[in-house]
């Protein structure tokens, strides 16, 4: 296949290259509302945080979000305040997790709106579960397909606005569950995330625009998972990923059957409407990566362009930040598991 050498490389929609996706995703939305993330000043304090196994959830039902906010931070936990709409952390919470109790408080009393989100700790593990009729995911029928499967022992069930729940438990030592999404289809039930270590969950009483989280059976001791759910949580051994043979990334190198495929999947997700965005983020996250692995795109350069596809379409606004990283990160990873063969020429 002949290929013009002075063509340009497919433009990552106009984002500046950096190395990962939640700082990208960040700037991305913070750019568009003309606002900056807060620097803040947290304090290596380990008398403030949780060991494991001390760690119980605490009744806010009746407080403030300030006065949740701090609550939480006395019981051992990290809160996070979220943007209210968009589901983006407000401050740099990676740096350091360890704000004392009244800079929580007051922390949270300047966001006024904000979501409060919980980074869950080692040890910890929630179930999202979705409730979208139209995909056939029934919050009550997911509910009872758990219980059933697993023998699940009551634990704490928060609602969210749009009618899912997250369920609370705690896993043994030596389970190191990874935060899955149900599109990456490593969960045996359909239409369940998988929060844990690194993931953040919104607590009581957020409120958003659609409604708010309440507690629908709150209780303060965190159940250990059954160990039919620990083995569905263990991911399984990954396989050595083997990249196609490519040579160092040059425009020259950028042919028409390349750039026909990378404008047709980031315009998917861009116009892809209410529904069917987080499905269609996957697939085409799953079809770059494996032109990725192929040596047909570099990985930075895609996973930009998707990041900007997927704030464009307004995906954040409504499954959150966390939840877009995620499943961006699937689609890449099923997709550089599976090197496309591209036409001679290509390579």
């Amino acid at each position: 296949m002949s290929h013009s050498s002075n063509r340009e490389p497919p433009a990552p929609v106009g984002l500046e290259q950096t190395e990962k996706i939640a700082p990208l995703l960040e700037r991305v939305i913070n750019t568009q509302r003309g606002k900056k993330m807060t620097n803040i000043n947290y304090h290596n304090d380990t008398q403030h945080q949780g060991e494991r196994g001390e760690l119980k959830i605490p009744d806010t039902r009746s407080m403030s979000m300030p006065e949740a906010a701090a609550t939480w931070r006395r019981a051992g936990w990290q809160p996070v305040p979220l943007h209210r709409d968009s589901g983006v952390p407000l401050v740099k919470w990676r740096i350091a997790p360890h704000l004392p109790e009244s800079e929580t408080f007051e922390l949270f009393r300047r966001f006024q709106g904000c979501r409060l989100a919980i980074a869950l700790p080692i040890g910890v593990v929630v179930l999202d579960i979705d409730h979208r009729p139209a995909k056939g995911w029934m919050v009550s029928e997911i509910l009872h397909a758990l219980k059933q499967r697993f023998n699940l022992p009551r634990g704490p069930l928060c609602a969210t606005p749009s009618g899912g729940a997250h369920l609370w438990f705690s896993v043994p030592d030596g389970c190191r569950p990874k935060n899955w999404t149900s599109q990456a289809g490593r969960f045996p039930i359909e239409g369940v995330d998988v929060r844990c270590l690194g993931g953040l969950i919104t607590v009581s009483p957020t409120q958003r625009s659609d409604g708010s989280y309440k507690w629908a059976d709150w209780m303060p001791d965190l159940p250990e998972a059954p160990s039919l759910l620990v083995d569905a949580l263990t991911p399984p051994p990954q396989k050595p990923i083997k990249l196609g043979k490519a040579k160092a990334y040059s425009p020259t190198r950028v042919t028409r059957y390349i750039e026909t495929i990378y404008k047709r999947e980031i315009e998917a997700v861009r116009l892809s409407g209410c529904g069917g965005r987080n499905d269609q983020l996957f697939k085409s996250s799953a079809a770059l990566g494996s032109i990725v692995a192929a040596g047909g795109l570099p990985l930075d350069h895609v996973r930009e362009s998707l990041v900007a596809a997927a704030v464009a379409c307004r995906l954040t606004n409504d499954d959150g930040a966390t939840a877009t990283y995620q499943t961006i990160e699937s689609g890449l990873r099923a997709g550089l598991a599976c090197p496309r063969r591209l036409p001679e020429g290509c390579q």
